[in-house]
């Protein structure tokens, strides 16, 4: 009889110890989800930050090579900055209106008033890229975007193929909500790449004496390096 109540002690006890040991487990496991549940992730950081919302900025061309010869010697005029809306939404799109490419895209052709009838018939070319944060300071109201950019491609009415290759070169963009306001700053290279329609020749030509190079002109380059400082507009 003391042997059963004996058993039957020790079984009660290992139950019991069991039931404790899983309230443990469970307290530690929900203590952790609280943990996770506390902890803000990014999108939270960025909003409470005020990375989101529409900005106004300007760029400047910053690759040396695209510079006139001569510049820098003496006075010279000020040129008037050109201004450059930004949309950055809560989906991680950045937005750009009528990105500058004026100057660039000028470069692929001889006279002027073929870059204008060009630039007239592209219009403005708006960009869309995506950006992840890195190095998120809340306290310093700092952080990094690495920015994913997207390449454009138009084809004009006389066939020609225009290709605008964007390129961050792996550096990140910034932003800051402390100094002077918010902003965010980014340096873009761009290349503009022209591709000429093939041309048909008014009279047959003989299989033999055909070649690419008579039926296709060579594809232009221009490019530039590009610093772009932006200002928020809306809280």
């Amino acid at each position: 009889m003391k042997m059963n109540i004996l058993k039957s002690t020790q079984k009660t006890l290992f139950a019991v110890a069991l039931m404790s040991l899983s309230l443990v487990g469970f307290t530690s496991c929900s203590d952790d989800d609280d943990d996770n549940n506390d902890k803000p992730n990014n999108e939270q950081l960025e909003s409470e930050m005020g990375v989101f919302g529409s900005y106004k900025g300007t760029y400047e061309i910053i690759d040396p090579a695209t510079k006139a010869e001569g510049e820098g010697e003496g006075e010279t005029e000020e040129p008037q900055p050109t201004y450059v809306n930004m949309v950055v939404e809560l989906n991680h799109d950045i937005k750009m209106e009528a990105y500058p490419l004026n100057e660039v895209i000028a470069d692929l052709y001889e006279t002027e008033d073929e870059a204008n009838a060009v630039l007239e018939e592209l219009g403005d070319i708006n960009t869309e890229f995506k950006f992840e944060s890195k190095d998120i300071n809340k306290e310093e109201g700092t952080l990094s975007l690495e920015i994913d950019t997207k390449d454009i491609e138009k084809t004009l009415k006389n066939g020609d193929i225009i290709k605008i290759d964007f390129d961050t070169n792996d550096q990140l963009g910034k932003f800051n909500n402390k100094d002077e306001g918010t902003k965010i700053a980014f340096n873009l290279d761009v290349k503009v790449e022209l591709f000429k329609a093939a041309v048909t020749p008014e009279e047959p030509v003989e299989p033999e004496t055909t070649t690419r190079e008579s039926e296709v002109e060579s594809t232009k380059t221009a490019q530039a390096s590009q610093s772009f400082t932006f200002n928020k507009v809306t809280k």
